[in-house]
């Protein structure tokens, strides 16, 4: 398994990094599969594989403007508590001026992310890739559900200018009904489409 030790060109100091990754494990409300917690590691595991020069720029250019964090660990079981906590680490890094990448598995942790950032910018637009479109009020008895992710976000309209949904291939009625109402600011690109 790799460290944070073996991507030394991705572990820059912080105060001169331009782009902040942030490794998420998170499982929490995962109903189909398992893994989303191993995501980041396997990441990070592929990153000494990647060519850092930059063609048009003609030099290596992105790996020195990178930091790698430490894992933001569940400290619980309780993905609200999760997401606040990511939350926290998005928000520091956005009010620091970093450009955030946090690396996940699990669709639950994008809330945080969506939080951390909006707590400081507003009006910002979303675009998802996805099978779903994540519009559940909740699910499984969890509103930090994966299924209801996207939802969330629109728990707090003004923070969004737009959200382009790709790739979708099923919906729920509830789901359905709610892009009909709110089509002026969420566009769907279905599957079946392309």
């Amino acid at each position: 398994m790799s460290t944070l030790k073996d991507f030394l060109e991705f572990d820059h100091p912080y105060k001169d990094a331009m782009f902040v990754l942030i490794p998420a494990p998170m499982e929490m409300t995962v109903s189909y599969g398992h893994g989303t917690d191993n995501g980041p590691q396997a990441i990070l595991d592929c990153i000494n594989q990647l060519e850092t020069y930059d063609v048009e720029l003609k030099k290596e250019a992105i790996s020195k403007l990178v930091h790698t964090m430490k894992p933001v660990t569940p400290d619980s079981k309780d993905p609200g508590a999760y997401v606040e906590k990511l939350r926290k680490v998005v928000g520091k890094c956005v009010a620091d001026g970093k450009i955030p990448v946090v690396l996940g598995g699990e669709h639950s942790l994008s809330y945080g992310v969506f939080k951390g950032i909006t707590d400081h910018k507003k009006d910002i637009s979303i675009l998802h890739f996805d099978a779903h479109l994540d519009l559940r009020q909740s699910y499984e008895n969890s509103i930090y559900s994966h299924a209801s992710v996207i939802k969330r976000m629109w728990d707090h309209p003004s923070d969004i200018k737009s959200i382009v949904a790709v790739g979708i291939r099923s919906v729920s009625v509830e789901e359905s009904l709610f892009v009909e109402e709110n089509n002026k600011k969420h566009s769907v690109f279905y599957a079946h489409e392309f």
